[in-house]
């Protein structure tokens, strides 16, 4: 399925605001109720589209922001807590929400590796580069 038809009628079905949350909440493991609600909705104003929810999670898989399909990467896991400064957690919401750059904390919880798989959009990531992680031991 070609994503970009289905992704522009998607969110003028839905709107914008609606749509973000929409994509944001994704379709991993499933759709929330009201996402649930919100497709039946859709299809039935759109059944051209019917068939593409067992592609959803892909058709999903990008940036609002920036528009552009998230590409898949590997960070590393930090095995500790970190605080993120105040003003860096609003501009990322703002300007880099899928940079994924920044090491993955793990908040005390165990994770067997040293690296974890993500996906992210480049131009986020390329934002986020303006930026510096510093680890305090």
């Amino acid at each position: 399925m070609d994503t970009e038809p289905f992704r522009s009628t998607f969110e003028n079905f839905l709107g914008t605001e609606r749509f973000v949350k929409f994509v944001r909440q994704g379709a991993v493991p499933r759709l929330l109720y009201w996402q649930e609600r919100e497709w039946d909705r859709f299809i039935d104003k759109h059944p051209e589209f019917a068939s593409a929810l067992p592609q959803l999670e892909v058709l999903l898989r990008f940036c609002y922001l920036h528009r552009q399909d998230l590409v898949q990467d590997r960070i590393e896991v930090l095995h500790g807590t970190v605080r993120y400064d105040d003003a860096y957690i609003a501009e990322h919401k703002r300007l880099f929400p899928y940079a994924k750059a920044a090491p993955y904390i793990t908040h005390g919880r165990d994770y067997p590796d040293d690296t974890i798989e993500v996906w992210h959009c480049p131009r986020c990531r390329q934002l986020a580069s303006r930026y510096t992680f510093v680890r305090e031991d």
